[in-house]
């Protein structure tokens, strides 16, 4: 997109795009921070760099992984991350995830719908004993999945068949 000027915002020079649709936006903290006007987006800008509003560090863990008994997920595991502020014009939450480049955003629409996006504080046997758990389910499901395939048959091609042999004939 074309930049089409630099505004100091808190002291920092940005750069201010424009998109196709007349959108005004610019990146602030790794995130994209937009406006229907220069006016809207310099004041969004301003609560986002708000002191304190990017300088959180609250720690925290979570199951991740073992959906579906491994077809989506993978093995579960507990994964570490640090909740580091706050979105400024959408409340969601700035997350880290140790061994994970950047930060992200998660939203708060749909926290804790998924265990994935629960935020836990647990000691290391209490992480231990969750992820044998997860791991000892994550088991279960396969083999369950197993099974399903295996006694699983064509229901659709099963009825045509004693259709057709009962002289049924399709349009």
């Amino acid at each position: 997109m074309p930049k089409i000027t630099k505004k100091e915002v808190r002291g920092v020079m940005y750069d201010i795009h424009v998109d196709e649709n007349g959108t005004f936006f610019s990146v602030v903290n790794e995130d994209k921070i937009t406006g229907p006007t220069m006016d809207i987006l310099l004041k969004r800008m301003q609560q986002a760099t708000a002191p304190g509003r990017n300088s959180l560090k609250i720690e925290f863990s979570r199951l991740r992984g073992g959906d579906d008994g491994g077809v989506r997920g993978g093995e579960p595991e507990i994964v570490h991350g640090v909740v580091t502020g706050k979105h400024a014009t959408n409340d969601n939450m700035l997350v880290r995830i140790e061994g994970e480049k950047g930060s992200k955003q998660e939203s708060m629409y749909s926290f804790g719908r998924r265990g994935d996006e629960r935020y836990m504080r647990m000691t290391a046997a209490q992480e231990e004993e969750m992820l044998g758990i997860a791991k000892e389910i994550w088991q279960l499901k396969i083999q369950l999945n197993k099974l399903v395939a295996k006694y699983s048959f064509d229901v659709k091609k099963e009825v045509n068949d004693a259709l057709s042999k009962l002289g049924v004939k399709e349009d």
